[in-house]
């Protein structure tokens, strides 16, 4: 069964990276595309908030943001 997000405590959101800015890392050859994208995502504050998650028992494969 599928929820309205105006009945559920969060949206979902999909994300379809194409190539880009959010994909890219910086390599001795300069920027190039790379996979793991939520795993640098985790990496930052800003677009994880780890301690909600962990309370929540959230799996690895999802991010929460604050």
């Amino acid at each position: 069964m599928i929820q309205h997000t105006i009945t559920k405590d969060y949206a979902d959101v999909l994300l379809i990276v194409t190539g880009g800015t959010l994909c890219m890392v910086n390599t001795e050859h300069g920027y190039t595309a790379a996979p793991g994208l939520a795993n640098r995502l985790k990496d930052n504050a800003i677009f994880y908030d780890k301690k909600h998650a962990e309370t929540i028992v959230l799996g690895d494969e999802w991010l929460v943001t604050p």
